[in-house]
């Protein structure tokens, strides 16, 4: 199995572990007792479900064109973080030779 099927698999098993989340969330409510804090959490469990499913489904169909382009533009984005931080540091580490210095 090559690491794009393993990958796929892997988010197919996701998709069916949220899926037996609402089946058990279905098979354990009562609609008739949905008030207060148990409906809260059984609306949660939903949403939190829907979610799942939907991020998974999403990769699942994305293009390997447009997976290329979020990589790279991940990439881009750490790059820039790692600028920002050195320079922060750089910037933070002149202003304390400065201030042992006495100047």
């Amino acid at each position: 199995m090559g690491k794009k099927q393993a990958g796929k698999l892997k988010h197919a098993v996701y998709i069916l572990a949220a899926a037996g989340m609402l089946f058990y969330a279905f098979a354990g409510v009562d609609l008739a007792d949905l008030d207060g804090a148990g409906g809260l959490f059984w609306f949660l469990w939903l949403v939190f479900a829907g979610v799942i499913i939907a991020a998974n489904a999403n990769i699942l169909l994305m293009s390997e064109e447009k997976r290329e382009d979020l990589a790279r533009v991940k990439r881009a984005k750490i790059a820039q973080r790692e600028k920002t931080i050195m320079n922060f540091v750089d910037r933070r580490a002149k202003s304390e030779v400065r201030r042992v210095r006495g100047r």
